[in-house]
């Protein structure tokens, strides 16, 4: 199972302009959520954007395994470590056919846009996992990046509203 992990304002920015770090705007309900699903899963997987911005908080310190998206895998051969922190350029379904065989039934999708598409259009992500915070920011990175020929249906599991502002946990099944 890989679940795309998201939060996103009202009008589906994921970041506030150039600042790439959600936790400055999110809820603290929206990250308490986030570190719950963490517990449950045995594999992170991001783009090399998201590695690239947020290194500290990406370090593979958990147990959990770390797979990094990237054209250039050779650029982080200084921080690759089995098992723990992986950068590959395999074609994505090779990443998920890979990460099952050796026992990674629940992973993460944490990344951008871009990523988020790539996986989405290749029909990988089995779930989504979408907290809604009551904003709107003017510019900023989408949930989903443009790419030709995305289009994906999805059938809402559960939707909660956990705080006072409004925020919203919303669950949904990528219908195949």
């Amino acid at each position: 199972m890989l679940t795309m992990v998201m939060v996103q304002t009202l009008n589906g920015r994921i970041t506030n302009g150039s600042d790439p770090n959600p936790s400055t705007w999110a809820s603290p309900e929206d990250q308490h959520h986030f570190q719950s699903l963490l517990k449950d899963s045995t594999v992170l997987i991001m783009g090399s954007t998201t590695f690239d911005v947020t290194p500290a908080k990406t370090q593979p310190k958990d147990g959990k395994l770390r797979v990094v998206i990237t054209r250039d895998p050779k650029k982080y051969s200084d921080v690759s470590q089995p098992e723990k922190f992986e950068f590959t350029d395999a074609p994505l379904k090779d990443v998920i056919k890979d990460l099952e065989q050796r026992g990674h039934k629940d992973a993460l999708l944490v990344g951008g846009g871009t990523i988020n598409a790539l996986f989405l259009k290749e029909g990988l992500v089995t779930h989504l996992s979408m907290t809604v915070e009551p904003k709107l920011f003017g510019n900023g990175q989408l949930v989903v990046g443009e790419l030709a020929g995305l289009d994906v249906n999805m059938k809402l599991l559960s939707c909660e509203k956990v705080n006072e502002q409004g925020t919203l946990f919303l669950r949904y099944e990528v219908i195949q």
